[in-house]
């Protein structure tokens, strides 16, 4: 027997994904500020804490998930509007 799912469901999995990295990225950098404020974090070479670091890969994890649901929508409106009836 095999399994079916609605279309558009690896997009929703996408979107919540694009989601939970940008709430954590505001997360890291909130925890970045406190822990630059109290003075227990140091800062590498680049002038970048670990926090600041974490907080930039998960913007980015967040864009590049945001651009391939973009780019899912797209396709399925297209895939939509040229069908054949």
């Amino acid at each position: 027997m095999s399994s079916t799912r609605k279309p558009g469901y690896d997009t929703l999995v996408f979107f919540w994904c694009a989601i939970i990295c940008w709430v954590l990225g505001i997360a890291s950098s909130g925890a970045n500020a406190y822990f630059m404020q109290n003075g227990a974090i140091t800062i590498n070479s680049w002038g970048l804490t670990v926090a600041s670091m974490s907080a930039i890969g998960l913007f980015l994890l967040a864009g590049i998930f945001s651009i391939v649901v973009l780019h899912k929508i797209i396709a399925m409106l297209i895939y939509l509007v040229h069908r054949k009836p």
